[in-house]
């Protein structure tokens, strides 16, 4: 008789195999005779015996991926194998040409064993694995031709400080292909943070720096000694996985220096503390600098329920926002824009497009919103010592009064920006009046151009 034999999922059935079978070679005529002997013979009770081909599963299977490092590998037949012929030539593993050596071991099972590598196996590297027809069960049934798989080991991110002394770093490991990683920076004193770099390539210049797995990386935390005169800013992230910072450094003393929280997705920006003393409610953190700062950026976690207002400030140096953070669905959220000296605010925008001109903005919050407060650079007129100039020319950057009744004689205002980048001032010609403010009043007499397409611009700065 040939036996029947199927494939199963997940394993491979090597060939149908030819059973043995004890066949009894008496004739018809020896039949007769043990049917007249019957009662006095003993019953023959014997029974074919039907040998099965070996059929092998994997552990890790075949294709898998982010395989650890440490893996013990097992491999299971399904009928009990002859130890002997399960050794270091019919159970082999490979990385390309290259054996790995390791150590084959029979289990209680006697259908299963195992492959442990003599090191661990290296990170993100295919390997190749064989049972060859060597490898015989009880009965001596081979597979049919060699059984080969494959399975590629799990990524590693490898994070180093440069210098040594410059600092600490956290965060390397091994992860899933395609997962979220975050590692940190964290000088230690006398030094200050600069970026990551990957083969010299600056990468990041967050000390929490977030990074999407694509194969091994091999992450460098470079580092910066602080020279006499200058001090040190460092930034942190809390949580690390919250978001990203920038403007850490050296300064010299008396800068102004402006630092940035920008949350990863996920995440909203919460505070900047400064020794667990809250010191701006911006992403965008403006102070002049006296002394060393250690700085956190505090992050919060969105809930499935609320929604994300994300701020930021453009340029960076232009101003402070306020709002930012999560909020319920349809909520009435104001947000707010502060420019600094020298600059003047311009509106907000959403990827680009015109949400407000108002530095305070309102809106109902129906989904995450991420606004930029654009700010420009002004000509900064008559300090309060000053009450009369002949005339200004602005260009792109506009013009703005500082100082009340300020007088414009004899000349005008000129500027190629929109009308909105002149303030503080009315015309004296067409009464026309350019956002004054009690303390902000000036007068131009000579008239104001500001709008397309500018006739006498030049003239009247002149």
């Amino acid at each position: 008789m040939t036996p029947n034999f199927t494939k199963s999922s997940g394993s491979y059935l090597s060939r149908q195999c030819r059973g043995y079978f004890k066949k009894s070679n008496s004739i018809w005529s020896l039949l007769f005779l043990l049917l007249i002997f019957a009662a006095g013979c003993k019953k023959d009770n014997f029974k074919a015996v039907q040998g099965v081909c070996p059929v092998v599963t994997t552990d890790p299977l075949d294709k898998a991926v982010d395989v650890a490092l440490a893996k013990v590998i097992t491999v299971t037949f399904n009928t009990s194998m002859d130890a002997s012929t399960i050794n270091k030539t019919t159970f082999t593993i490979q990385q390309g040409a290259i054996p790995i050596t390791g150590t084959i071991a029979p289990t209680a099972n006697a259908a299963v064993y195992t492959f442990t590598p003599d090191a661990p196996l290296s990170p993100f590297v295919l390997y190749t694995g064989t049972i060859t027809t060597g490898a015989l069960d009880k009965f001596h049934t081979a597979l049919v031709s060699n059984f080969v798989w494959t399975f590629t080991t799990i990524p590693q991110v490898t994070v180093t400080a440069n210098p040594v002394a410059g600092g600490v770093t956290a965060g390397g490991g091994t992860f899933a292909q395609g997962s979220v990683t975050t590692v940190t920076a964290t000088p230690n004193t006398g030094y200050t943070f600069t970026n990551w770099t990957v083969n010299g390539v600056v990468v990041s210049t967050s000390s929490s720096y977030q990074a999407t797995l694509a194969g091994n990386v091999a992450l460098v935390a470079n580092f910066a000694v602080v020279t006499p005169g200058k001090f040190a800013v460092v930034l942190s992230s809390n949580p690390v996985a919250g978001g990203k910072t920038t403007g850490s450094g050296a300064y010299n003393a008396g800068s102004d220096v402006t630092v940035t929280a920008t949350p990863n997705a996920g995440y909203t920006f919460v505070n900047w503390t400064d020794g667990g003393v809250a010191a701006s409610v911006s992403p965008a953190y403006t102070f002049p600098l006296n002394a060393n700062r250690t700085l956190v950026a505090n992050f919060k976690v969105i809930t499935g329920s609320q929604l994300a207002v994300v701020l930021s400030s453009n340029p960076i140096a232009g101003g402070t926002t306020t709002g930012s953070g999560s909020y319920d669905a349809g909520t009435s959220v104001t947000v707010t824009a502060n420019p600094r000296a020298g600059y003047t605010f311009v509106n907000w925008t959403n990827n680009g497009v015109i949400a407000s001109t108002s530095p305070a903005y309102t809106f109902i919050l129906s989904s995450n919103t991420t606004l930029v407060a654009n700010f420009t650079n002004v000509a900064i007129l008559a300090p309060p010592l000053f009450k009369s100039i002949f005339g200004a020319f602005g260009g792109s950057a506009g013009v703005t009064n500082q100082g009340i009744n300020t007088v414009i004689n004899n000349g005008g205002i000129g500027t190629t920006g929109v009308a909105t980048l002149i303030t503080g001032f009315h015309d004296g010609l067409t009464g026309d009046v350019y956002t004054e403010t009690p303390l902000n009043v000036g007068l131009v007499s000579g008239g104001i151009d500001a709008a397309p397409p500018f006739p006498g611009t030049a003239t009247k700065a002149a």
